[in-house]
């Protein structure tokens, strides 16, 4: 994903006593001068190997000791009442895994929610009167998908009070499409490379997200059409129907 950033903030993978080590986003070990000038910025981006690290969030996410592949997920960023928002969120989302990474909570649930994460973090805000970060995320299919995106939503929407998944992707259109065709897999998994999704995206995008529309413009039933954007909605938590959805879609699919 960053491979410019070994050159660009001199990281290395061979250790000494001057360097801190950092995982990148394929669980690569990388290492970095403490005294570098780009600490800072590589801090934001990778992840810290030290001590102090919960020990969960390293046997799911570093070692995967245990399997995220099915889960679905969210981003909290928290500053304060950690372990007291810790506790609302285990009552609130039914069987929840938290895995913790400094101020940033994974949280880890099996079925879809029945509230929004943003709706959950507003109502916390206000109990607390703190300021959470949200980013909703979608459903995983393994590790290193999931290590990918946590990367990229620190260094590209952090700071953001909510983000979502169609926000990745419209900032990945904006900045870098390299990363926009790394992204494609994650979020689609089996869909990826499927042309009839690809066929029936363009279709609705093009007849206002309209099935009946579509329907005819791309010669398929229109309850095919209904079942496969079901599908992609299962799939990727996008709603075809919704136009930010449906743009982000558009851009995931088209590109190479």
């Amino acid at each position: 994903m960053y491979s410019k950033l070994v050159k660009k903030y001199n990281l290395t993978q061979t250790p000494n006593e001057n360097q801190i080590a950092f995982y990148n986003e394929d669980c690569e070990k990388c290492y970095i001068d403490k005294n570098s000038p780009y600490l800072d910025k590589v801090k934001s981006i990778y992840i810290e190997d030290n001590k102090n690290i919960d020990k969960e969030f390293m046997q799911y996410v570093i070692y995967k000791e245990k399997e995220v592949k099915g889960y679905y997920f969210f981003i909290l960023k928290v500053e304060d009442y950690v372990n007291e928002i810790i506790d609302i969120v285990k009552e609130v989302v039914e069987g929840s895994i938290i895995l913790r990474y400094m101020n940033y909570l994974i949280v880890l649930h099996k079925h879809p929610l029945e509230m929004k994460a943003k709706t959950l973090s507003d109502s916390i805000n206000e109990d607390f009167y703190s300021n959470i970060q949200v980013f909703e995320g979608f459903k995983l299919s393994s590790t290193d998908h999931l290590l990918f995106v946590f990367s990229l939503y620190r260094y590209h929407l952090q700071g953001k009070s909510y983000a979502n998944l169609q926000d990745l992707i419209m900032s990945m259109v904006k900045r870098n499409s390299k990363i926009l065709s790394k992204l494609k897999p994650v979020v689609l998994k089996k869909l990826n490379n499927d042309f009839q999704i690809e066929k029936i995206i363009n279709g609705m995008f093009e007849n206002n997200l309209n099935v009946s529309k579509t329907s005819n413009s791309v010669f398929m039933h229109r309850n095919t059409i209904n079942n496969k954007l079901e599908l992609i909605k299962d799939e990727t938590s996008l709603d075809i129907q919704s136009f930010k959805d449906a743009m982000a879609m558009y851009f995931l699919v088209n590109t190479k």
